[in-house]
């Protein structure tokens, strides 16, 4: 099975739309996806870590880490 059929790719409108979101709005939306689920939040961050960091761009591999220990660390 190939990787699109699993993850299909994602509308361009939508992952420029989340890339241009603020820092802070970034780090919100990461917490949000995961109260979706697992899933959610493995999507939500492959946008962020796909594309480079900066303003109109992505975040770093360790902000991510980041919010999901802290989320992880709020479940128990």
């Amino acid at each position: 099975m190939s990787e699109e059929k699993i993850n299909p790719p994602l509308p361009d409108m939508l992952v420029n739309y989340v890339l241009e979101l603020d820092y802070e709005q970034k780090i919100e939306l990461l917490e949000d996806s995961y109260d979706q689920g697992i899933g959610v939040f493995i999507g939500v961050s492959q946008i962020f870590l796909d594309a480079p960091c900066g303003k109109g761009g992505g975040l770093p591999t360790e902000i991510i880490n980041e919010v999901l220990q802290r989320k992880i660390k709020k479940g128990k």
